[in-house]
């Protein structure tokens, strides 16, 4: 069951630093209004899934699910609203869209 954790713990993280490496040029170009933002949730990403493997807590393998989830849904959030910043008039109601989204 150890295994399973640390091997969501390692995919979780190599996800993570493969988005951000690879988006990081593109984001400073993009949406520099969101490097602030995206610092910060990193640093919250990594204190929560330090926090889930510290715990003595018998539902470890719940807890990263649902932070996996959350962190997907965050992903997906982050990609529309790069879509959206790099072509907005392929989208119906772009500002209000990205409004909505950068308040996530």
């Amino acid at each position: 069951m150890q295994n399973v954790t640390t091997d969501i713990h390692d995919q979780l993280h190599n996800l993570h630093a493969q988005t951000s490496e690879s988006l990081k040029p593109n984001l400073e170009e993009l949406a520099p209004e969101l490097l602030e933002t995206i610092h910060n949730i990193q640093i919250d990403h990594e204190a929560i899934l330090k926090k889930i493997s510290q715990s003595e807590s018998n539902n470890k393998e719940e807890l990263t699910a649902i932070h996996q989830s959350q962190m997907e849904h965050y992903e997906d959030i982050f990609e529309g609203y790069l879509k959206i910043k790099t072509s907005p008039k392929d989208f119906y109601n772009a500002e209000e869209r990205l409004s909505s989204a950068s308040s996530y």
